[in-house]
This record gives C-alpha cells, structure tokens and sequence, in this order.
C-alpha cells in the first residue's frame, strides 16, 4: 500500500479488532487462534486505511472489510 495518511489508521485497527471480539462467539472462541485472526483482519484494514487522504476517504473506497466467520 503506497501510505498517503495515517490519521485515524489506529482507530480504524482498534474499531475492528474489537467488532471482532465483541462478534466471538462466547469466551470459548477467545483463544490465541481467534485473536491472532482478528488483529490481522485489523491490520489489513487499518493499512487499507491509509491509502487515501482523511479520516474517512476510505470508507467510500472498494477494500475488504473482514469480518468474524
């Protein structure tokens, strides 16, 4: 990802990583396994986020917002 604005990368990684822990499925799913998958599904979108000027250019853009699944 060529990095035009970082503003607001770290609220969009913390956004999704707790969207995913709030989305698992009971304490029972909350192990190092499903951890490991939603930071990596917060770093890609956090990075994707930084690909466009603003905040919330980015929200507009055609990325992948991952989810819990």
């Amino acid at each position: 990802v060529a990095v035009v604005d970082t503003l607001g990368a770290g609220d969009v990684l913390h956004g999704v990583l707790a969207a995913w822990l709030a989305a698992a499925a009971g304490p029972d799913r909350r192990d190092a396994e499903m951890l490991a998958q939603a930071l990596a599904a917060a770093a890609r979108v956090a990075t994707a986020s930084c690909a466009l000027p603003g905040t919330r250019a980015w929200l507009a853009a055609p990325i992948e917002r991952p989810g819990p699944g």
